[in-house]
């Protein structure tokens, strides 16, 4: 008998070599692809090759088709989850002397393969000891998973996959998570301001008396809900002066940037409302008190006062707030028309703007965007068979990229990514023209204005410009997958400057104003963003980081600046939609801290970058009085101003400049005490059987101008009665997350 004929080889040569099983797909097997391997496949084109040896790689094409190798659901769902504590530590894969990472598939010399092979060796040895059981990693966490990455060179990366900068705190399933691109997050690697902070906070020992006291009483000061009907939503609607002021200043600030109204049809049914109050339609009523929730704070005579943590006016917006979002939720999701959406959107804004559920917001932004995006708000209106009338379609091109900004902006303050990407709407941007000039009963559109005439769509036609740039940075920042290294730093810097070039000047133009600062503000906020890791590598790379440190101190010296030079109401109403302001007084703080460490000054005045400082500390402080909220905001900007006095000459020492921080919050603090509307007392608090068995509901309606005269708390009363944990839970605003309660050496 003849020799027995070996049967053709068809799995790849690595899995051969290593006996193992090949999923046999084509250029490179799964197996190969993990474990970062050439993949090579024997080529037959009917010779019969000897049988003595093994197959050996070739470059030849291969003869049979093969399925392209794609990853199975669960590998997918692990490379998710590829960053890890012991990732974090690993040695980065082998490299090309340009930096760039060597393909699986391609093809080596035999001894670019025996380099390789020993560069792995190294490497999965690096692994064992840095693993704390020592042994090695499962296979998912040492693979390099299948998606772009940044090239593995050595330029500084300021959001690396394993190293960036996140808070999460919590156990079990309660836990929250406050991405890279939070505000905050310069606290996790700045040791030194978050001990200057935490010795601040435990000089003021009264907040956390008051703040348990706040937090029980506020259950007994919540009323039972009002049904929505006609005559409580007129019930609850301001005085005609007070209702035309708030109305006024809702239409200067925000519907000449974000556009949810049309103007004429608004004011029309606001005229007509005064005139015949019984006869108007309940949506026109939830419309007006969501646009008096929205500003009722930030405009001044309205209730004085606090209740509680919240300051009159503010208990009023919201129990505006909650009474409209009762009506809404009794509204018929199947039929929704225009009215439905522009409550939908006003909810949005009015919680955001009074900081109502602060934990639930991107949450929320990211319901309405949904549901947005399944009435078909994201496509464009005139490229569907549905009859949909001229001004209707203009109005759903407003609402999307206005539902759109909201959210991107929620993302952006939360952390997270956005929940939108550009591919996936093709709805054209809403048209630079007047209200005036869009009409209901219209059958064509008007020719559009060049931006050079503002109007009150400027603002939005402009933003969509950059959108997609923002989108893109936003989602590289805060993506578990993606980093960021200088260089992209440096483009996308690029980008965002020429945008600032090309946005209008309206000198003339006074209605403009709002549009042009808000333009501004939201780029020079993009590129403070893009600018903060970089500091980290100050004294490793100081020549590639120089223009980082540069560019974010001037944007955050810029921001202060606009905020500093505006009216107070607006001022205050852009702090209370955005933590803007929050970043320019952090970043400005360490622009100082870093100039003074450094040789390089980079051009800055430590005392005037301070001034401009204080005076945003100060909108911030203005804000706690008019709103009643942002006190963390204000902390830790007061903290971060106060540590960076050290660089001035002759500055006090770091206990002197602790307790003057901290006797600014204290003052603070006793000012809201003395304006309490009903006197808290720790005595009040105890519970007897006529206060536990029902609530207190003898409040005043916050609608009403009061002015009490309380009389002056004791504070010692106020004072802790064992150690002060300053870490246990938020002293100030309950609805923000505690990031002293986190391990920061822990990070993912």
């Amino acid at each position: 008998m003849g020799a027995k004929r070996r049967r053709l080889a068809l799995s790849c040569v690595a899995c051969r070599r290593r006996k193992v099983r090949c999923d046999r797909t084509f250029p490179t097997c799964v197996r190969c692809q993990k474990g970062e391997v050439a993949c090579d496949y024997v080529p037959y084109t009917g010779v019969t090759k000897s049988t003595d040896t093994l197959p050996t790689p070739s470059d030849a094409s291969q003869s049979r088709p093969r399925e392209q190798s794609v990853s199975s659901w669960t590998d997918e769902a692990t490379a998710w989850h590829a960053q890890s504590k012991d990732a974090a530590q690993q040695t980065p894969a082998p490299v090309q002397q340009t930096g760039a990472v060597i393909a699986p598939s391609a093809a080596r010399s035999p001894a670019q393969s025996a380099l390789q092979l020993q560069k792995r060796i190294e490497w999965l040895e690096n692994c064992v000891r840095s693993s704390p059981t020592g042994r090695l990693p499962p296979a998912h966490l040492t693979s390099e998973p299948d998606f772009p990455r940044l090239a593995r060179t050595s330029l500084p990366v300021a959001f690396s996959p394993d190293q960036k900068p996140i808070l999460f705190r919590g156990k079990g399933l309660k836990t929250k998570y406050y991405g890279p691109s939070h505000a905050a997050n310069i606290l996790s690697h700045s040791d030194q301001l978050s001990n200057f902070a935490k010795e601040v906070l435990t000089r003021v020992p009264a907040l956390e008396k008051s703040r348990a006291v706040w937090k029980k009483k506020r259950h007994s000061q919540n009323h039972h809900p009002t049904l929505p009907d006609l005559a409580a939503l007129l019930r609850l609607v301001p005085e005609p002066t007070r209702c035309d002021a708030l109305v006024q200043e809702y239409f200067s600030n925000f519907e000449t940037t974000y556009r949810v109204l049309h103007s004429p049809t608004f004011f029309q049914r606001y005229k007509e409302f005064w005139k015949s109050p019984e006869s108007t339609s309940p949506s026109f009523l939830v419309q007006l008190l969501l646009v008096c929730a929205c500003v009722n704070s930030v405009v001044p005579g309205g209730p004085s006062g606090f209740i509680g943590r919240s300051s009159a006016a503010h208990h009023a917006a919201v129990e505006w707030i909650d009474i409209c979002g009762l009506w809404h939720e009794q509204q018929s999701h199947k039929h929704v028309t225009l009215d439905n959406f522009q409550v939908w959107v006003l909810l949005l804004i009015a919680k955001r703007l009074n900081r109502v559920k602060v934990k639930r917001e991107w949450t929320l932004a990211g319901q309405v965007l949904r549901s947005a995006m399944a009435a078909g708000l994201h496509r464009e209106p005139s490229f569907q068979r549905a009859s949909i009338s001229v001004f209707d379609q203009e109005m759903r091109r407003r609402l999307w990229y206005t539902i759109v900004e909201v959210e991107l902006q929620a993302s952006l303050d939360r952390g997270l990514c956005p929940g939108v990407q550009p591919y996936e709407w093709d709805c054209l941007p809403p048209i630079n023209i007047h209200d005036e000039d869009l009409d209901p009963d219209m059958q064509e559109l008007p020719a559009p204005r060049e931006l050079t005439d503002p109007t009150r769509t400027s603002f939005l036609y402009l933003a969509q410009q950059t959108l997609p740039l923002r989108i893109e940075i936003l989602t590289r920042i805060n993506s578990v997958r993606f980093g960021l290294d200088i260089e992209m730093a440096l483009d996308y810097d690029q980008r965002l400057r020429e945008a600032l070039q090309r946005l209008p000047l309206w000198k003339d133009k006074s209605s403009a104003v709002v549009a042009q600062d808000l333009s501004k503000l939201i780029l020079y906020e993009y590129i403070m963003l893009i600018h903060q890791g970089f500091d980290r590598h100050s004294n490793d790379t100081p020549a590639r980081n120089f223009y980082s440190h540069a560019a974010r101190q001037d944007a955050a010296l810029t921001t202060l600046k606009m905020y500093v030079r505006m009216p107070l109401n607006r001022a205050l109403a852009f702090c209370n939609f955005s933590e803007v302001l929050f970043r320019a007084c952090l970043a400005a703080s360490h622009c100082v801290c870093i100039s003074h460490s450094s040789h390089t000054s980079l051009n800055l005045d430590p005392e005037k970058a301070l001034e401009l400082t204080m005076e945003g500390l100060g909108v911030l402080e203005s804000r706690i009085g008019r709103l009643g909220q942002g006190f963390y905001e204000f902390w830790i900007g007061s903290s971060a101003a106060g540590l960076a006095r050290k660089v001035l000459p002759e500055s006090p020492s770091t206990e002197v400049l602790a307790q003057q921080t901290a006797d600014r919050i204290a003052r603070l603090h006793e000012n809201l005490m003395l304006g309490q509307v009903i006197q808290l007392t720790p005595e009040s608090m105890v519970d007897t059987p006529e206060t536990s068995s029902k609530p207190d509901h003898s409040m005043p309606p916050p609608r009403m101008n009061m002015n009490p005269e309380p009389p002056v708390p004791d504070l010692e009363a106020f004072m802790a009665q064992q150690t002060f944990n300053p870490f246990s839970e938020t002293l100030f605003d309950f609805d923000v997350v505690d990031f002293w309660n986190t391990d920061y050496s822990a990070q993912i």
